[in-house]
This record gives C-alpha cells, structure tokens and sequence, in this order.
C-alpha cells in the first residue's frame, strides 16, 4: 500500500484511496495495477452474509479496523458520526512512556512501560454525559525525572502545596494535565534528580461522564501517596480530588485538594493532619484510661488499595 518501487507483473493495492497513477514510473511498464476498493479482499463469509434475509428490527455489532496506526483519529470520529453506541476495549496494552512523555509533554519526562485495560462505553449523541465502565493502569519501576520526591519529603520544610497534589498530576494522572507540576516546582528551584515509582495503580470507574478514582495510588523507596475523588470528563475538571501521604496503615499524614481544569488545575495549600493518637494527654491521663481499659483513638484510613507501603 506503498508507493514505493516494485518489480512485478500485477500490483495490488485495494485500500480505498488507492491512485494507480501514483504509481507512474515505479512500476515497470508490462505491471498490471489493480487499485481501489473494486479490488477489495473480502473472506467468502461476508459475501454470502450481505445476500442473507435480513429483519427489521435487527441489531448489528460493527467492528471497525483502522490499520495499525490511526495517525489522523478517525476511528473516534466515524463512531461520533454514526450515532450508535460504542464500545472500546484495551487489554493490557503496553505503553513506552518514554517516547510517549517526549511526544506530548515539555517538561515532563518518564520512562518505565505502563500496561493499561479498559472497558468503555459510551453514545454517539451526548457522548461524554453517557462515556462509562473502568479505565485501569499499571506500572512498575517507573522513572520522573526533574525531582527527587524521597528527598523533598525528609526535609518538613520543603512540603508544601505543591509536593504531593502536583506530583501526583505529573505521575498518574500526567495525561489531563503537565502545567502545575513543574510551574510550581520551577518556582521553588527545586528541579533535578529523579524519582522511581515502584508501584503505581489507578482503576477509574466511569459513569454517565463522571470518573471515580476507585483506587488510585503510587509507592516511591520510600513513601506512598493516594488520591480520592472524581474526574469529570463532562467539564475536563477536577471535582473534589484528594491527595495524601500516607503513615503505614494507610492513615493520611498530608493532605490536599486538586481543583479547576485538566489543563490548568489548582492546587490547594497542603493541610497536616493530626496524629492518630488525637491531643496531648498527659501521663496521668494515660494511666487513667489504660486503667479503665479506654482505647487511644486511631486515625481513619484514607487508602487501603493495591499499592502496598514501602
């Protein structure tokens, strides 16, 4: 399907946009060209398939193959134009993310294979209102590069607003969003480095245009941080997401929202939440409620999903 030089006595190329006049001088003059859809190769199944009767109210399940690249999007578009319901399904698929983050981001730079699967549906008409099912992703040993996050977060005084909800963008959720990350770090002049993602997992489920982040996490050497909250894909924005960095049970040591657009999000100031243990009792106190067989009050645990604590 190339119009690339070829020596033989008949040329197939049956792709619709076939022009055998491109092929002037490519092919020696004796070459029979066979070009366009009349040419079509089609299995004996699907030609004895049209002549069968066919009722009413039939339904169809139609799959549409764009070739192993679709460069220009058109598979989205002829689904948006056909007003049917549609289904995508990814298994598994692998993605390089270091080609990947080259290509649509500048400043953000990973590397590491990220697998992904997904079981989406949605309608041509209101396809955003009707896009739902699950959307899940994950990866091992991933790089981000420009930051070293172990070493921001042993300093207390480096963390702030911008530690964990931007990296947490510049991470998982890199694909909505690559502005706030590095805007923010820029400022502090805190570029350079790199951090391993040891484990990062996010499962989304989607409906009526609405995502939740049913489990949503990463681990570094040596901390691990997890998000709540939901991505509305009706309005490209955040909607009450939540960012901590997690103790070892899973209880939140800070915490912080994520607000506004995809494109532009805004990132609230980092909030400390307070010891599991709540106040300052003292040790008369403390003997006093061992005595009366009083438990201390533990922290409410703000992820207890797949990614585990380092």
């Amino acid at each position: 399907d190339l119009y690339n030089k070829h020596h033989c006595d008949i040329l197939l190329n049956h792709n619709i946009y076939a022009d055998s006049k491109k092929y002037k001088g490519l092919v020696p003059e004796f070459c029979e060209l066979r070009c366009g859809e009349k040419y079509m190769l089609i299995r004996d199944e699907f030609i004895k398939a049209k002549k069968l009767p066919k009722k009413k109210n039939d339904k169809f399940t139609i799959f549409l193959a764009m070739g192993g690249a679709d460069t220009a999007n058109m598979s989205i578009k002829i689904n948006l134009s056909s007003n049917m319901p549609t289904k995508i399904t990814l298994l598994d698929k692998k993605l390089n993310l270091l080609p990947l983050s080259k290509a649509l981001y500048k400043n953000i730079k990973m590397s590491g294979f990220l697998f992904i699967s997904s079981n989406i549906f949605f309608n041509a008409e209101n396809y955003k209102k009707s896009l739902r099912g699950t959307f899940l992703c994950e990866g091992k040993n991933i790089i981000l590069y420009g930051e070293d996050l172990d070493k921001i977060l042993k300093n207390a005084g480096k963390i702030t607003s911008v530690d964990i909800g931007s990296f947490f963008i510049a991470g998982p959720l890199s694909i909505l969003s690559d502005k706030a990350y590095y805007a923010a770090k820029s400022a502090q002049g805190l570029i350079g480095g790199k951090t391993v993602i040891t484990h990062l997992f996010v499962k989304v489920n989607i409906k009526n245009g609405v995502g939740d982040l049913y489990d949503a996490a990463f681990s570094t050497k040596e901390n691990r941080i997890a998000a709540k909250g939901k991505l509305n894909f009706i309005t490209n924005k955040y909607d009450n997401v939540r960012v901590a960095l997690l103790n070892k049970i899973g209880c939140a040591k800070i915490i912080q929202k994520i607000g506004g657009s995809f494109s532009n999000p805004h990132i609230e100031a980092a909030s400390i939440v307070k010891s599991g243990i709540i106040g300052k009792i003292s040790s008369f106190f403390n003997k006093l409620e061992k005595s009366l067989g009083i438990k201390k009050k533990r922290c409410s645990v703000f992820y207890n999903g797949v990614v585990k604590q380092p």
